[in-house]
């Protein structure tokens, strides 16, 4: 894992669009105004929906946790979960460097946890106001069921706010030291979510959530060369990929994931 953010060796920012594939409800608080709904969605101060970094990350690492906890690999390979009894670090060991990098999860490792920092920043992602209009936002009801007598409970009809599909939000994630391994774990995961193994906001038993990640445009920067050039004309220059480029890249990625994974799982 070499040294993971001790020296600032790469700096990778991954840049795309984030697609209600069904209806989408990231709630913020719930509402008391008559005229609003009862559960309105996340807006920012101009009035419009975005979906917070926070609530993507979670979903993400949610999805890879699940994905390599299920997968036939050995226990250093499997991710720890938090409400797990224990977990890949020992927490009185927590001030021993050399232990932490060595027993650290493939999920603590990329997303941090109480004992390491993690390497992804991920943004809010505002809607794109060139498509976004007012009458995106829908209200649906709903009702809540008492179990025994199976019929709508007395008061219990409520309302939420949603984002109507195809509406799209701008993705950008910033990695540090990114290993090429864990890059392809990202993409894969991108592939996998958008094919519906995974959804993101609340209500998604009632079919919201559905969502598709399309990776545009990936900037790589290589921070050897920076002081130098930062020195020269105070400008840094940074290697873009996109198009047939950028999918010729994500490829390599996800098959060093699967290539780096296979082999430790046989080296048991």
């Amino acid at each position: 894992m070499k040294d993971h953010l001790k020296a600032l060796r790469e700096k990778v920012i991954i840049r795309g669009i984030v697609e209600p594939l069904t209806a989408l409800h990231i709630g913020w608080q719930r509402s008391f105004d008559p005229v609003e709904s009862d559960a309105p969605v996340i807006k920012d101060p101009k009035g419009n929906p975005f979906i917070p970094g926070s609530s993507f990350k979670g979903v993400l690492r949610s999805f890879i946790e699940g994905f390599l906890a299920g997968a036939d690999l050995p226990d250093r390979l499997k991710p720890c979960f938090p409400t797990d009894n224990t977990h890949c670090v020992d927490t009185g060991k927590w001030n021993d460097q050399d232990y932490i990098l060595e027993k650290a999860c493939p999920v603590c490792r990329i997303f941090g946890s109480s004992f390491m920092g993690g390497k992804l920043k991920i943004k809010d992602m505002p809607v794109d106001e060139k498509e976004w209009h007012e009458t995106f936002l829908r209200i649906r009801d709903g009702v809540v069921i008492d179990r025994d007598s199976r019929t709508a409970r007395d008061k219990g009809k409520y309302d939420f706010e949603i984002v109507s599909p195809g509406v799209p939000f701008s993705l950008e994630i910033v990695g540090d030291n990114l290993e090429d391994y864990e890059k392809g774990m990202l993409f894969t995961a991108f592939d996998l979510i958008s094919q519906g193994f995974g959804s993101l906001g609340g209500n998604v038993s009632r079919g919201t959530g559905r969502i598709k990640i399309a990776v545009t445009e990936i900037e790589i920067l290589n921070t050897q060369k920076l002081f130098q050039q930062y020195k020269n004309n105070g400008k840094i220059e940074t290697e873009k990929k996109t198009g047939d480029e950028l999918k010729k890249y994500e490829a390599e990625m996800k098959d060093t994931f699967f290539k780096t994974f296979n082999q430790e799982a046989t080296n048991v």
